[in-house]
């Protein structure tokens, strides 16, 4: 049967990164194989979940991202695509 959650070696955005629930979508994702950007208005806060997350299967990033501005999306996908 196949797998239908393998996510190994992709790349998953989950916003509010640094919450309760983002933190743990995080940690599931990154045990699944999956590269995670942890993308949360608290910068800071993304960063030490990620650092976290780290040594799993999976890698964890944090980035700063207010997902009501354009601009701060935009430059979302643009850290995404270069670092991951």
């Amino acid at each position: 049967m196949e797998d239908t959650f393998d996510v190994s070696g992709r790349t998953v955005i989950v916003t509010g990164g640094a919450g309760l629930l983002g933190r743990e979508y995080g940690r599931a994702l990154v045990d699944a194989g999956a590269n995670v950007v942890l993308a949360d208005i608290v910068e800071e806060a993304a960063g030490r979940v990620a650092a976290g997350l780290e040594g799993s299967k999976g890698r964890a990033l944090g980035v700063g991202v207010d997902v009501s501005d354009e601009a701060s999306v935009a430059n979302l996908a643009r850290v995404t695509l270069r670092r991951t």
